[in-house]
């Protein structure tokens, strides 16, 4: 997994090849400068003592002042380089992944809660930028430099070298196994910030229902339980990543004073003058840093690894993708018959919801849909408006099925009043006008107007221009469902449906909406979901519900007549 994770980063940079190649240019510059200088270095020990070498001194320096400022201003400009590269990743990678969470189907989104999509899209990310920065600011200038240095040490005394290479793997080994360590504890740190994430969703949301129900002890000990997790995981994978730079670093110190020795032996012995040594221990003393900082990186990239694997999870989950295979040319016609064939629904496997449905709604008709709780009056509805497909059978248009119509100009044609409302953060004009933002303030007036809203709306701070979003609490639950009606009214849909749509609104104002949405559903198909059967009297067609299955239909009177299901709960309300 990890190793597919990678080459998916990977390929991910070669779509930059400019800003990659440019990197590594400059890279190359900056590291073949911090390896020249040591020789500049070693060059003025040895003239150290000789007669008459001033002035060969003063160019000396200067050289190596010339080369100080070039390598500073090359180092500069590769991290440049790599912050643009990673931080336009980021951006992309945010801008993918929110768009693969609008393509994914709604059964996807069963899967995780929205703590952890939102730690997923933002914390994830975040670690994840910032561990691509370390790769590309250390390790790529680490692995360069190992390289230079190798050529370079080989050129000044191939016994040394070997010393060096033979001792340094010992810093790898040691990095590897403590970077294994920590990659086990990022995950868990990784899943009990998620568990946190998810509680303080909960706690936010519910913070009402946590007061009402005296709960705030109960939520209070399981949160200091969920960061005692989080401690814990986190303090496991900090202290394993943390003891690779100290660990490594004692390593290398042992190796450069065993460097010292054998050298003073190699100076005696006439292999090198002092100057080559000194040049030869600054190498090694630049060999250790490469190591240290990419055992460094190669911890921190375990954790970045770690939340790539989550991202790519919800990228590569499966995709409500229709295929030419089953898309229709065939342009939506609202006009023709919607037909349930037998339809088998299931939310998980085993445990079926709905069971053999079959009905059929004519067109211009006005169908209600009742039941009681838990009948499967709205998994019916998110059936119709393709949040979910059923287990087996079909819902057609005509003769055409409902997954093979394009779904964009199918929502355009529909229209929907939900039991729940969701206002977003933008004025009440902006929110009335969600599906239509160029809409101009006669229409969308006229559509609070027919919803019996404008008049609250006016009374408001700053009318149709006063900010409101999902915490807003100046507005009721029934001011709220009334704009939500208003967006429809002014989307003006061709099929209408309404799960509970009334269910916010005071008794008054119910009798006003239910007139003015009697007028937005003349001459249209209808689908009506509601508890008060007093409001679906006038519907053509009544389809009883009952654990999942269709008990009986037909028209008020007839069901009246019958008395079954329908004429008990009538004679119960």
């Amino acid at each position: 997994m990890k190793k597919t994770t990678m080459s998916r980063l990977l390929y991910s940079f070669l779509q930059t090849p400019f800003r990659l190649i440019s990197l590594i240019i400059v890279s190359i510059v900056h590291v073949s400068l911090a390896v020249y200088l040591p020789v500049l270095i070693g060059e003025a020990v040895d003239f150290i003592g000789q007669k008459n070498n001033t002035q060969t001194l003063i160019s000396l320096l200067f050289s190596m002042l010339f080369v100080i400022i070039a390598h500073s201003l090359f180092l500069w400009f590769s991290g440049l380089i790599a912050q643009k590269m990673v931080f336009q990743y980021g951006k992309n990678l945010k801008n993918e992944l929110m768009a693969r969470l609008h393509q994914l189907p709604i059964p996807v989104f069963d899967n995780y809660t929205t703590g952890d999509l939102i730690s997923r899209a933002t914390t994830d990310i975040e670690q994840l930028t910032n561990g691509l920065l370390l790769v590309f600011e250390q390790f790529l200038t680490g692995l360069l430099t190992l390289i230079f240095l190798i050529f370079s040490m080989a050129n000044l005394d191939g016994v040394m070298l070997a010393m060096v290479l033979f001792l340094t793997p010992l810093t790898l080994l040691v990095a590897n196994f403590i970077g294994k360590r920590s990659y086990h504890f990022y995950e868990k740190q990784l899943m009990a910030r998620k568990k946190e994430s998810q509680l303080i969703e909960e706690v936010v949301r519910q913070k009402s229902l946590i007061q009402l129900f005296n709960a705030k002890e109960k939520f209070l000990n399981l949160f200091d339980k969920r960061i005692e997790d989080y401690t814990l995981a986190s303090q496991k994978a900090t202290f394993y990543s943390s003891t690779v730079n100290p660990v490594t670093r004692f390593l290398n110190s042992l190796i450069y004073a065993l460097l010292i020795g054998v050298g003073a032996l190699r100076i005696l012995h006439g292999f090198l003058s002092l100057g080559q040594l000194v040049t030869f221990l600054n190498y090694a003393k630049q060999y250790s840093k490469p190591f240290n900082d990419i055992s460094s990186v190669l911890s921190e990239l375990q954790g970045a690894l770690a939340c790539a694997e989550r991202l790519y999870e919800l990228i590569d989950a499966k995709n409500d993708i229709e295929t030419s295979e089953n898309q229709s040319n065939k342009t939506l016609n609202l006009k023709e018959k919607i037909t349930f064939e037998n339809i088998n629904f299931s939310y998980q496997k085993g445990h079926r919801v709905l069971k053999d449905i079959s009905f059929s709604i004519n067109p211009g008709e006005t169908v209600a849909i009742v039941g009681p709780t838990g009948s499967g009056k709205t998994t019916l509805i998110n059936l119709l408006m393709r949040f979910y497909s059923p287990d087996s059978g079909s819902i057609l248009f005509g003769d055409t099925a409902i997954q093979a119509l394009d779904k964009k100009e199918f929502y355009q044609k529909i229209g929907m009043v939900a039991q729940t409302t969701w206002l977003k953060k933008a004025s009440v004009f902006d929110n009335i006008s969600y599906a239509y933002p160029n809409s101009d303030k006669l229409s969308v007036e006229k559509a609070a107007k027919l919803a019996n809203a404008d008049h609250f709306i006016q009374q408001l701070p700053d009318g149709y221009d006063t900010l409101l979003d999902e915490s807003q609490t100046s507005l009721s639950e029934g001011q709220r469902q009334l704009i939500s009606i208003a967006r429809v009214f002014l989307k003006a849909p061709e099929l209408l449906i309404l799960d509970e749509a009334t269910s916010s609104i005071d008794a008054n104002t119910e009798v006003l909406v239910q007139n003015a949405l009697q007028k937005l559903m003349a001459g249209k198909t209808s689908i009506i979901i509601a508890h008060r059967l007093s409001t679906i009297m006038k519907a053509d067609n009544i389809i009883v519900l009952k654990d999942g299955r269709l008990v009986e239909s037909g028209n008020h009177q007839e069901l009246m007549t019958r008395k079954g299901l329908y004429y008990e709960m009538y004679q119960s309300h």
